[in-house]
């Protein structure tokens, strides 16, 4: 009548997975009541990217470490634990339609008490298999998924399995009173998942690698969980190698190229990260050449992947460029603060010999007009620079590029000398408010605060002096381009993202892409009519990944200023 009842009521709730023993007394038969087993699934860490700033946090972080790659190419390489938690529902409903095994053993002697199969289904231990009877007392319950191989008491787990291998342990008390019981268990991995994070600031092309065991006896290839006692350990071990593939990076807004590694690396529990090595077997960066580049991780601390966990190795790549530092001096950027230095740069250098650097910020306010409304005009204005390109007496762009009126920023933003009589009030533009663009770039706050012994005397560059832009993005000269209608301008091919990451490595305002950069060298176009009954205008120069152009714009319109200096 018992079994009856049982089997009528399995089809809308749980068959007991736990009897007592037949040789019982029928009053101990009754002791073990239905006894039910929830299962969940434990996802890997969530995904935490420690910075090595100051004010970052050193829980489970490795030091990041700089690598020279040759060529002034230098990477910035750190494996870091993930700490935050998330669910990964997509995952667990595969693993649900798998296979489970589960083990009893008494929690005192941990003697083996039985076995049986199931499958997951709506978070409960389903089971397929024979019934497990056990009499009351203390038991450890071990269920492991098909990705597990069992050999007696022992579960081995291979290293291609390591992150689909799933094992749980729970402790349950079963007596002799009837009763229902809900017992829970959690699943995790036995292995770690690694996955490679590519960071640079240019376009990278073809990037592969190789991520390897420094010699054929470093990193394990299987693992073993002890199921009476619940000890994990390493098995035995041998030679690594897995291929290693970026996807397109994508262009975040402040001009870092970022791409995700994917598939992750899988390693078993207990795998030592000092013997892995990163090896680059393909591909250019900042157009280097970087194959044949190994990276050994040498952490400040001891590290060994742990079951379950959620590791990003970190690869950033930058340009070894020079920066004036808010001390005054000079330092390659691997001094910064924003790479594990001491120094705080506040401007790019452009030439080391000139003395000259361009601010890692655009000036505020921004979006300035060139000068003010009564200079616009050709009755009330002509000309209030000494230097003009006077598109009426033939002048062109190239003149004031490398020319007869190529002049100097620093003079037409600091030298009275440079203003004509048209200009109102002082003659000193960086002093005067009437000309917008010159007097904010003069008076650019970098915003932090600089103890070096030189005063800094910021100004608006001419155009002239945007060939050292020109230069240090390596533009061709040869491949000059002119645009028709009735404008002078000039198109030259460059490498702009290289230019670019000299800013945003470092934390400064992305260039490319963006506004017109005012210069401080006045034009006047062959044209009656410019904008708005507006005669004059002040050459330009517009940044993009792989053109630099020179143009004019109208003293009205709005375009954005960063500033120069010679240090």
């Amino acid at each position: 009548m018992m079994r009856s009842i049982f089997l009528k009521w399995g089809l809308i709730a749980i068959l007991p997975l736990f009897m007592a023993c037949t040789s019982e007394s029928e009053a101990e038969l009754d002791t073990l009541g239905e006894v039910k087993f929830t299962v969940d699934f434990a996802d890997f860490n969530a995904e935490q990217v420690i910075t090595n700033s100051r004010s970052a946090s050193k829980t489970d972080e490795i030091k990041e470490q700089v690598v020279d790659l040759g060529n002034n190419v230098l990477a910035l390489i750190s494996l870091q634990r993930d700490t935050m938690r998330t669910t990964n529902l997509a995952a667990t409903r595969v693993l649900r339609d798998d296979t489970y095994t589960m083990l009893a053993y008494d929690h005192e002697t941990h003697a083996f008490k039985g076995e049986t199969v199931g499958q997951i289904l709506d978070y409960e231990f389903i089971v397929t298999g024979k019934r497990l009877r056990l009499g009351a007392g203390k038991y450890d319950f071990v269920l492991f998924n098909s990705k597990v191989k069992r050999e007696g008491n022992k579960l081995i787990v291979s290293r291609e399995n390591a992150t689909s291998a799933f094992i749980g342990r729970t402790t349950e008390e079963l007596d002799a009173r009837p009763n229902h019981k809900y017992v829970s268990l959690n699943l995790k991995r036995v292995g770690a998942m690694v996955r490679l994070d590519f960071e640079t600031y240019t376009q990278f092309e073809n990037i592969e690698g190789e991520l390897m065991s420094v010699d054929a006896v470093s990193v394990p290839e299987n693992c073993e969980y002890d199921a009476p006692t619940g000890a994990l350990q390493t098995g035995s071990y041998g030679a690594f190698e897995a291929p290693v593939k970026f996807d397109e990076g994508k262009e975040e807004y402040n001009g870092a190229v970022v791409c995700k590694g994917a598939p992750g690396v899988s390693f078993v529990n207990g795998t030592d990260v000092t013997k892995l090595k990163l090896v680059f077997t393909k591909g250019k960066m900042f157009g280097k050449d970087i194959s044949g580049v190994e990276y050994l991780f040498k952490p400040s601390k001891a590290l060994k992947l742990e079951a379950n966990g959620y590791y990003v190795l970190k690869v950033k790549m930058f340009y070894n460029f020079f920066y004036l530092m808010a001390d005054g001096g000079i330092g390659r950027v691997a001094e910064t603060v924003q790479f594990g230095g001491e120094r705080t740069p506040i401007a790019l250098v452009l030439s080391r010999s000139k003395r000259v650097a361009i601010a890692l910020h655009y000036a505020e306010p921004n979006n300035y007009m060139w000068c003010d409304y009564k200079y616009t005009w050709k009755e009330g204005g002509n000309y209030t620079s000494t230097h003009v390109i006077d598109e009426e007496h033939g002048d062109k762009i190239e003149d004031a590029i490398w020319g007869r009126l190529a002049t100097k920023g620093i003079d037409e933003t600091w030298n009275a000398s440079y203003s004509t009589d048209k200009v109102k009030g002082n003659k000193v533009k960086a002093e005067n408010p009437d000309f917008y663009a010159i007097y904010t770039a003069a008076h650019y706050d970098p915003k932090v605060e600089y103890t070096g012994t030189k005063p800094l005397k910021w100004y608006l560059p001419s155009a002239s002096d945007a060939l050292y832009l020109f230069n240090l993005g390596k533009g061709d000269k040869k491949s000059e381009k002119k645009y028709g209608r009735k404008q002078n301008d000039l198109v030259y091919k460059w490498d702009g993202w290289l230019v670019s990451a000299g800013f945003v490595q470092v934390g400064g305002d992305r260039i490319l892409r963006m506004t017109n950069m005012w210069t401080s060298t006045q034009w006047d176009p062959l044209i009656d009519i410019v904008y708005n009954n507006c005669k004059y205008a002040a050459a330009t120069v517009n940044l993009d990944p792989d053109a630099i152009e020179w143009r004019y714009s109208c003293y009205q319109f709005s375009e954005i200023v960063r500033p120069f200096i010679n240090y």
